[in-house]
């Protein structure tokens, strides 16, 4: 659960750990009440293209989820999904990663 949401640990501006990938600096828009990502500015790019999308996060109260939707930006219209977590033995969590997504252009007219 806390690898997943490592942004919100960290604060503004940072890059997701790992390897550079073509996702650039993400912002904290907005905290719940618990101080965790409600609303996160994700910008993208390859080739010179940027793409901006804002995500808003929700978290069932059991901990056993985070959810997420599309809250505006460039060229998505529908992203949906959600991490779900299950103990899986004594120290041990299976993590799915659950993923929706619509474009605004199909995908041969952007490669």
């Amino acid at each position: 659960f806390a690898l997943v949401v490592e942004f919100q640990l960290q604060g503004v501006g940072n890059i997701c750990p790992g390897p550079r990938t073509m996702l650039l600096p993400l912002r904290v828009l907005a905290r719940d009440p618990r101080g965790r990502g409600s609303l996160v500015e994700f910008i993208a790019g390859t080739l010179g293209v940027e793409v901006r999308n804002v995500v808003a996060y929700r978290y069932p109260p059991d901990g056993s989820s985070i959810e997420f939707r599309w809250h505006s930006g460039d060229v998505i219209q529908r992203l949906e999904g959600r991490y779900t977590f299950v103990p899986d033995g004594p120290g041990e969590t299976r993590m799915t990663y659950e993923l929706g997504i619509g474009f605004a252009f199909s995908l041969p007219d952007f490669a």
